[in-house]
């Protein structure tokens, strides 16, 4: 705009026949930007000096020591005062080259000159004096006045407001006429050179102008239009005017409307303030969700904080500027691991340069940039349980239950095989494929560990990496006694003689056949089958019922008869325990483990309780109320409480992870048909999960096993079920179905 007006100007001094020296008038660009060479014309130019004169200030005794601290007093705040209102700039702003604070609307001196000066008000004396009187004081009075000496206190106020007050006038007159800095320009040779004031006719040429386009006042010579006159002999000058204009309806408000200067100045700030807060503690990369809130929390800062009319215009530069930020280098891959995180790489990370050292938190780290990563690790244990190591967030189902478990060298050896349960038949007609060379592919697993004696009841699972305090011990499922068992084979082998001599018709026509056309049919002689007393076995509820013996009088009812425990949880006295041993009791062990992220493993007896030796209402002696109560897949892990560095509060839940059998070794079969229900996040839809094991798969005698439950479930379409993000749905989302062990009265044959 000051390249135009100089022009324009320029056009109405020629227009005017004004001859305007070249010192007053700068047509080099340099000069007008250069802060060293200031003249009259051009931007910040013609600051004026500002000085303050203070009359009729009280002293209690005029003391030219106390009016010179009490001058300096007030110029010290007068200053504070202008640079607190960005009246005048701070010292820091001020360049040591300028001569002229050009950022100010006027100058304040800073010279030894005292900028402020003081007259102190009248004594009573003097104020007497000036006051008017009707009859004037007769010629010796006067003349006795006269003789007498002044009091020190008048000298000092006539001095202060005559003889200093002209002083102080004359210099400060002197400075703006002839030693103001904006008479002299620094050559690039270090030498003055005086630079004249501007003449009456030259500063009121240069003021019209100003006025028509800043007041929009019309000038008018000889009876024309100044602008229309100016315009029709310099048609340059049209293009000037109309640009000034624009420049001026978009910037003079902005720098006259205080309201708009504060506001403007102020959103600014706010403005680079939040632009720090939304980049402060950001990852490199971050997804939308993210960006989405970090934006929305900056904006409420903003608002909180800025406030006039351009509020609402810094608020837009905002949010588009955090848009640029985030779409500019900081976008990243917005896929999502089967745990529900995101990836934390580049968007498109996948089209780079197959292994690539990303630096973060002063640690250099190798990522495949290949594959996806959100940067969380698990610390979980193998299929059989005996060790750890850390496993990344999966982003592929096969990656979660197959490829991570198949990266560990001691789940299978010389006395351990896998079932592969996709070739095995299961059922009454149950044929099994075994293998020791490498665990199937497959989302479970149900490995052989060895025989009934690698678990030792005293010490646990010793083996076994992880495991908290106490909580590795499996709990004791006392299924039935060896007097109990003879008596039941008894029993049997006297039912299958009954059904070996069911009576037949001396013809030899069986009394079950039907009876031939026109015939009757024919009844036998009523025989009463004597068998030997068979005692009662309603102890055994669970899986077996006692076959009444056939008599004549007797029908036989397949009806089981109402649940009752074979033993009593209650303390046991002496003679019970005695009654137990001399029983010879047929026991197994069975256990649910689950495990943590962090590597956390325990055992649970159910209820959500963490199974430690010797607890309350610990299932001592059996595991019958175990196996007849339903197992959540999700559990709240222990260390979620004692973990006191947890400042977020945030639950740390375990997963479900293995089911540890160990087999009797009389005549007693333990079997397994697990089944789970999962609700699916956000529906009602519930999934049965049935593991492949469409029928009940019988383990071998005096055997300890370990099914390995998935770690990422699948539907019915083989896609991954999604995780619960609640947690409190998720604990109650996903079940393992009770009875899905149970034992029955045969034999079965050994694995291995």
């Amino acid at each position: 705009m000051y390249t135009h007006l100089t022009q324009f100007q320029a056009s109405c001094w020629k227009y005017w026949n004004i001859q305007v020296p070249n010192s007053l008038f700068e047509r080099k660009e340099y000069e007008r930007i250069n802060p060293n060479l200031i003249g009259w014309w051009g931007p910040a130019k013609g600051v004026p000096i500002l000085v303050f004169i203070i009359s009729d200030i009280t002293f209690p005794v005029i003391v030219p020591t106390v009016i010179k601290q009490t001058q300096e007093t007030v110029q010290s705040k007068i200053r504070h005062l202008f640079q607190a209102l960005h009246l005048v700039p701070h010292k820091n702003d001020s360049s040591n080259n300028t001569p002229v604070e050009v950022k100010s609307l006027f100058v304040f001196p800073s010279t030894s000159q005292p900028a402020v000066h003081i007259v102190p008000a009248a004594p009573k004396e003097v104020q007497k004096k000036l006051e008017y009187s009707s009859t004037p004081p007769s010629l010796s009075d006067y003349l006795k006045q006269s003789s007498q000496p002044e009091p020190q206190s008048n000298v000092l106020y006539q001095e202060y407001g005559d003889k200093l007050l002209r002083n102080y006038v004359t210099i400060w007159t002197n400075t703006a006429v002839s030693r103001h800095p904006l008479h002299t320009n620094y050559t690039r040779k270090g030498a003055d050179k005086y630079v004249p004031l501007p003449t009456p006719i030259q500063i009121i040429s240069a003021m019209v102008p100003l006025l028509a386009f800043i007041f929009n006042r019309k000038f008018r010579e000889n009876g024309n239009e100044f602008r229309k006159l100016i315009g029709h002999q310099y048609p340059s000058t049209k293009g000037m005017m109309q640009q000034i204009e624009v420049i001026l309806r978009k910037k003079i408000k902005d720098y006259v409307e205080i309201e708009k200067v504060f506001s403007r100045n102020h959103s600014m700030n706010i403005m680079q303030k939040c632009n720090d807060a939304y980049l402060q503690d950001s990852p490199p990369f971050y997804t939308q969700q993210y960006h989405t809130w970090k934006l929305n929390n900056v904006m409420r800062l903003y608002r909180s904080l800025a406030r006039g009319p351009c509020m609402e215009e810094y608020a837009v530069r905002l949010e588009r500027e955090c848009e640029a930020i985030w779409k500019q280098g900081r976008q990243s891959c917005e896929s999502l691991s089967l745990t529900g995180r995101s990836c934390r790489l580049k968007i498109g990370h996948e089209k780079e340069s197959a292994s690539q050292k990303q630096v973060r938190d002063d640690r250099s780290i190798l990522i495949d940039n290949t594959k996806h990563n959100s940067g969380f690790n698990f610390f979980h244990a193998c299929t059989c349980g005996k060790t750890q190591r850390i496993r990344e967030d999966p982003f592929d189902i096969k990656d979660a239950n197959i490829t991570f478990y198949r990266k560990f060298n001691c789940c299978l050896g010389k006395d351990i095989v896998a079932l592969d349960i996709m070739k095995s038949q299961f059922g009454d007609h149950q044929q099994l494929v075994l293998t020791s060379e490498e665990i199937p592919e497959h989302d479970c697993a149900l490995l052989y560990l060895g025989s009934a004696s690698t678990y030792k009841n005293n010490i646990g699972l010793d083996k076994m990496e992880g495991f908290m305090s106490s909580t590795n011990f499996l709990i004791p499922w006392c299924v039935s006694t060896v007097n109990d068992l003879k008596l039941r084979q008894e029993q049997e082998q006297a039912l299958s003689k009954v059904i070996k001599s069911t009576p037949t018709i001396s013809n030899g026509v069986s009394v079950t056949d039907w009876p031939a056309l026109g015939k009757g049919v024919v009844t036998p002689s009523k025989s009463v089958v004597e068998s030997p007393p068979v005692p009662s076995l309603i102890a055994f509820p669970a899986l077996g019922t006692n076959p009444s013996s056939p008599s004549a009088s007797t029908p036989i009812n397949n009806t089981p008869p109402a649940p009752k425990q074979l033993f009593d949880t209650r303390r046991r006295r002496r003679h019970d325990r005695m009654r137990d041993r001399l029983q010879r009791l047929i026991r197994g062990y069975v256990g649910a483990e689950y495990e943590c992220p962090q590597g956390h493993r325990f055992l649970s007896c159910g209820d959500g309780r963490v199974c430690r030796l010797g607890h309350a209402s610990h299932p001592k002696e059996h595991g019958n109320y175990f196996v007849h109560q339903d197992l959540s897949i999700y559990f709240v892990c222990p260390c979620t409480f004692a973990n006191t560095v947890n400042t977020k509060n945030t639950e740390v839940i375990a997963q479900l992870q293995r089911l540890y059998i160990v087999t009797p070794s009389e005549g007693v079969t333990l079997s397994i048909e697990p089944r789970i229900k999962i609700n699916l996040p956000g529906t009602d839809e519930v999934v049965e999960i049935n593991l492949d094991i469409t029928d009940a798969l019988s383990l071998g005698p005096n055997s300890t096993y370990v099914l390995r439950l998935p770690f990422i479930y699948r539907n019915k379409d083989g896609k991954p079920i999604p995780i619960e993000p609640d947690v409190q749905k998720r604990l109650k989302g996903a079940m393992l179905q009770k009875d899905c062990i149970k034992f029955h009265y045969k034999e079965a044959e050994k694995w291995v």
